[in-house]
């Protein structure tokens, strides 16, 4: 069963995957009765599909498992035999790629020679101790004072499953659980009728059929093709409910505007923010009035429609805000894919 798995994976996932089966013991575990913990919570193939797949004679497929546990090579390192190994072949390599590629490209490679020359930022490591979301513990004294009013921002959690990128989309207009199925259909007919366009925007990290198959599944859960990807698909949200989208996270900040269309004289401060989570979890914020935003997705700033502009100028004074706040960080006006805290949201 572990055929696709060995060598790709981690020995964590390996282990974690064998305490699964072995708890279903040989009768197994239909779906309507399995907790989904693995898949929700560590993206593991849990008790239902491991049920599935032994029944079947199936290896568990690459897929089923999240990128999180996967890494370049599990084989231990070992003393050289020679003591004159080089990269120096390799490096050259690198820098020669380096030298002729796209800023993103760039940010991809970087990150991925941090995970070599820094193993404690590898994706082998296990997920941090889950936060607790309960509340205060019994006993525990609230923290009350105006301090606790005056915090930058307000989260309101979606559902967790899947879908929950969308589910953000929902709940800013106030549409109840099956809303993000509204979503889904709604971008789905945006792809439709601006293909075209947004190949265009996409090309070439992606394409309207890939992130069309993260629109396709109705399901309440789903593998990783179907999850969204917020740096392409927040320009495509952002130009359909014609509503200016912030992401917010550790590692990556961004605003999209509409790609097409003037700024709309009602509700034209209104900003739909997302908010990443726990590296796998999409919820919706609210920042306060005036608040400094950041910098513009590149994709806008290279592909919007003259009629769009306004949306940049309307917005300006406080991107120049955010700007000023990272400067060092900042090579044009738009951003990059660079590690710095999104805990900048102040009122300002």
């Amino acid at each position: 069963m572990y055929k696709e798995l060995v060598d790709v994976v981690s020995t964590a996932a390996l282990v974690k995957i064998e305490s699964e089966l072995a708890s279903i013991g040989n009768t197994g575990m239909q779906s309507n009765v399995c907790t989904y913990r693995p898949l929700l919570c560590l993206g593991l193939p849990c008790a239902h599909m491991l049920t599935q797949y032994q029944q079947e004679g199936h290896n568990i497929p690459l897929n089923d498992v999240l990128n999180f546990w996967k890494k370049f090579s599990i084989t231990p390192f070992i003393e050289a035999l020679r003591d004159d190994v080089t990269i120096n072949m390799e490096m050259d390599v690198v820098w020669s790629t380096f030298a002729s590629i796209v800023i993103p490209q760039k940010m991809a490679i970087k990150r991925q020679l941090q995970y070599i020359g820094q193993a404690s930022s590898t994706s082998i490591l296990e997920p941090k101790q889950k936060v607790n979301e309960r509340g205060r513990k019994k006993g525990q004294r609230s923290f009350k004072g105006s301090l606790a009013e005056e915090k930058s921002t307000k989260r309101e959690p979606s559902a967790w499953d899947s879908h929950c990128g969308f589910r953000v989309v929902a709940s800013f207009y106030g549409w109840d659980n099956d809303g993000w199925k509204i979503v889904n259909k709604d971008l789905t007919a945006e792809f439709h009728k601006y293909g075209e366009l947004y190949n265009k925007v996409l090309s070439p990290f992606s394409s309207t059929t890939e992130l069309l198959l993260s629109l396709e599944c109705y399901d309440k859960f789903t593998d990783g093709k179907n999850w969204m990807i917020m740096s392409y698909m927040g320009n495509v949200i952002s130009s359909c409910q014609n509503v200016v989208v912030l992401l917010i996270s550790k590692g990556q900040c961004l605003s999209f505007f509409p790609l097409r269309g003037d700024v709309p004289v009602e509700d034209k401060q209104r900003m739909l923010v997302f908010g990443y989570i726990n590296g796998s979890h999409f919820v919706r914020m609210e920042l306060l009035p005036d608040c400094l935003i950041p910098l513009v997705s590149k994709m806008w700033t290279d592909h919007h429609n003259e009629s769009a502009t306004r949306w940049a100028e309307l917005f300006s004074s406080r991107i120049d805000k955010f700007k000023k706040l990272i400067f060092h960080h900042v090579h044009n006006n738009y951003v990059e894919f660079i590690d710095w805290c999104s805990c900048l949201y102040l009122s300002c």
